[in-house]
């Protein structure tokens, strides 16, 4: 028995499933796109950097928390990496940088400006920011799109879909779509891609419907 058809018995929600149209996320191989699209998925004004924005919120959070001036110092000398605060050397240009930029902090937070200490250590943060794969969430035209395992992409909303079997279980309840076989007949309703996603020798071969009539793709 599938782990759908299991979870369905038990009656426990379907992962990887969108409830409200009954289709489910399609999983596809970014080396299978057309290298414009796929760029414009990755790096383009519509996609977000979901690890950056977690980062951000982390780092607004952490200031919130705190409740004195020696806690935003201890929050501060963690947070600028200085391992020892009493052996900083006003000469060495790092460190007088390192203790200007604390001080300061410690002066907006003293003086109750805590969104310009957050928009400060933000600024710091932009300036330093660097993540080799982050996590991002692209949306344009009715499609939703994140990236999934290591070059993968999962579609979370589309205006069309198509069937598809299933993926393996590092994925569950969700299509496959770079398995899809014309000879084979498959029953579970997936979120896919338009073909003007794909280069004219990689389009698909499988029918595509749109999700608002069901009518078929030309």
């Amino acid at each position: 028995m599938t782990l759908e058809n299991t979870l369905r018995i038990m009656g426990s929600d379907l992962p990887n499933y969108d409830e409200h149209t009954g289709i489910f996320y399609g999983v596809i191989s970014s080396n299978n796109l057309n290298p414009e699209f796929l760029d414009e998925i990755l790096f383009g004004s519509n996609t977000r950097d979901l690890s950056y924005e977690e980062a951000i919120k982390e780092l607004h959070k952490n200031i919130d928390d705190v409740s004195s001036l020696q806690e935003t110092f201890e929050f501060l000398k963690d947070y600028f990496n200085i391992n020892h605060w009493e052996k900083l050397d006003l000469k060495d240009s790092w460190d007088k940088e390192k203790f200007y930029q604390v001080k300061d902090c410690l002066i907006m937070y003293k003086n109750g400006e805590i969104e310009d200490l957050k928009e400060y250590l933000e600024d710091n943060f932009n300036d330093h920011y660097e993540c080799d794969s982050p996590d991002f969430l692209w949306e344009s035209e009715g499609y939703k799109i994140i990236n999934c395992l290591d070059f993968d992409l999962m579609i979370l909303k589309s205006p069309y879909y198509t069937f598809a079997p299933e993926c393996s279980p590092c994925v569950p309840c969700a299509g496959n779509l770079d398995s899809i076989r014309p000879d084979k007949t498959y029953s579970k309703k997936t979120y896919c891609l338009h073909p003007d996603f794909y280069q004219d020798e990689d389009k698909p071969k499988y029918k595509i419907y749109r999700v608002k009539d069901d009518k078929e793709v030309d």
